[in-house]
């Protein structure tokens, strides 16, 4: 059953502009009215309200939150903090900040030895206190609230930005896609046309921590991230189709036509070259879901692009020596006439 926010017109601050998410609170360290814990898929998040009520909630675009689970024991004043303290017990003190004899409004109540605790928000909504200094060392559960709620599916994909901002490009190196000898038979230098086109293959893929299935077909399209000269990155409806926590690897072709200058009576080897990357760039999709309790929101999760590309071609020529001696290539950039996937 769905559960509105007590005493409080709107859920806690879940999409207000934080230093950094996290889904860990350690031992001793204070949560304040305002400081939020989000689970790593970004579907849930927590925190002590100003009425004292310590509450998990379901993100939700529209209502703020959808309500999981709740301390529900209220006071007065506006202030108040949560911590976990040394002995594993969670508790909500009144207050703005610790002090030596702090007035208590609520606790988990469930005590252990050990000396190191922290507390967590889980991908399914569960709040657990652990043995442990954090999620690598993670030991023996001492607490949970017991409420979680799965994804069931995602019944609609509604959007998706890419971040450009904070893509990553690394060249891999350079790939050979293109030989051809050009012979000129005649006494004059000549100027002779090389045509013709390139392919290789290129992976797109597309991953979020969700891992949910799409409950509906859906011919939505939000672009690829594709490399251009000189390594910028724009957004692209034709270098491939978006595939739901899956890649796709499309074969591309690229035309040329460019002169190039052969002496009389010799040859030119031609050598067209592409650098290959690999691009990774962040990405923030807006769904609907449906959980397993039937509750449905419509929520942002974060998921992360990432694609390998040829990019930058050149073209190189070599004089073809007669004699076997080695020659100097010239390389300069490729310009391509045109573009097309299979």
């Amino acid at each position: 059953m769905e559960q509105a926010i007590m005493n409080q017109p709107a859920p806690l601050a879940a999409h207000a502009p934080q230093t950094e998410k996290r889904s860990v609170l350690p031992m001793n360290e204070a949560l304040h009215v305002g400081d939020t814990l989000y689970s790593k898929n970004g579907l849930f998040f927590a925190g002590v309200q100003p009425d004292g009520n310590f509450c998990v909630y379901r993100a939700d675009i529209d209502k703020g939150g959808v309500w999981l689970w709740g301390s529900q024991v209220l006071g007065d004043g506006g202030e108040f903090y949560a911590i976990l303290q040394s002995d594993g017990n969670f508790c909500v003190y009144y207050g703005a900040a610790p002090v030596e004899h702090p007035r208590w409004l609520w606790g988990t109540q469930k005590l252990d030895s050990g000396g190191q605790f922290f507390l967590v928000l889980q991908d399914d909504g569960n709040l657990c206190i652990y043995k442990g200094k954090g999620l690598a060392d993670r030991g023996a559960l001492v607490w949970s609230s017991g409420n979680t709620d799965s994804v069931k599916e995602i019944t609609e994909i509604i959007g998706l930005v890419y971040d450009l901002d904070r893509r990553q490009l690394k060249t891999d190196g350079k790939s050979n896609l293109y030989n051809e000898t050009v012979s000129n038979k005649t006494p004059q230098p000549q100027i002779v046309t090389l045509s013709g086109s390139a392919s290789a293959t290129e992976t797109s893929a597309w991953s979020d921590p969700l891992g949910a299935k799409i409950g509906v077909s859906t011919s939505f399209n939000p672009g690829v991230p594709y490399i251009t000269a000189n390594g910028k990155v724009v957004i692209s409806l034709d270098a491939g189709n978006f595939v739901w926590n899956g890649s796709t690897t499309v074969t591309k072709t690229w035309s040329f036509s460019t002169p190039v200058s052969v002496p009389a009576n010799s040859a030119v080897s031609a050598e067209v070259s592409a650098t290959r990357s690999t691009l990774v760039v962040p990405y923030t999709q807006t769904v609907a879901i449906e959980y397993q309790s039937g509750t449905k929101v419509r929520t942002r999760i974060e998921g992360t692009y990432k694609g390998s590309q040829c990019h930058d071609f050149t073209v190189s020529f070599t004089p073809v020596s007669s004699t076997g001696h080695a020659s100097t290539p010239s390389t300069r950039p490729l310009e391509i006439t045109a573009e097309s996937f299979a």
